[in-house]
């Protein structure tokens, strides 16, 4: 069986499942995985939800951008260069 490449797919299920065998692997107790689907799938929306904002703030938006939570380190701004004056 190949391997399962989890940044090749957004299926929360299939997340969640990965997460629960490893964990039993590691010697924890299995998880309910409808539990885990509902925290992988909020985790997914909440990126996706913070990139689009990140593209408002190219088009029009405010001057910070809202994934930038440092303005010491440049590296992290998703490159919308309104974080730092157009650095």
């Amino acid at each position: 069986m190949d391997k399962l490449d989890l940044q090749a797919t957004t299926d929360a299920a299939v997340w969640a499942s990965e997460f629960n065998q490893t964990a039993q692997r590691l010697g924890y107790s299995p998880m309910d995985e409808g539990w885990l689907i509902g925290w992988f799938a909020n985790a997914m929306l909440a990126k996706e939800m913070a990139i689009r904002r990140a593209k408002e703030v190219r088009d029009d938006g405010p001057e910070v951008c809202p994934l930038n939570t440092n303005e010491n380190i440049k590296s992290i701004c998703e490159g919308c260069r309104r974080c730092f004056g157009g650095v």
